[in-house]
């Protein structure tokens, strides 16, 4: 799967759910979420954060992708991407 992301919308953390999040909109208006673990390498997070937008990228595993109902409804997530599923960025782009 592709995605175009134009603008990071939240890059946060929570110590009492030791987790970090990096909230991005898509050319597509809707909202994805790179997840990692607080204190952990967060590759995904970290490549991201130092990336020109908009940026090309391809997600290796969407199926492992789809939010939770809560997610959905909480946050309106399109996408949210654990920290397990490895990202590719387009170089060309």
């Amino acid at each position: 799967m592709e995605l175009c992301i134009t603008e990071i919308v939240d890059d946060g953390f929570s110590i009492e759910k030791e987790v970090a999040w990096l909230k991005c909109r898509i050319s597509s208006n809707n909202i994805v979420a790179f997840w990692g673990e607080l204190g952990g390498p967060n590759r995904n997070i970290v490549s991201l954060r130092h990336q020109q937008l908009p940026v090309l990228l391809k997600i290796s595993a969407p199926e492992d992708c789809n939010p939770t109902p809560w997610e959905k409804s909480k946050y309106n997530l399109f996408l949210s991407i654990p920290s397990n599923v490895g990202i590719y960025i387009d170089p060309e782009r």
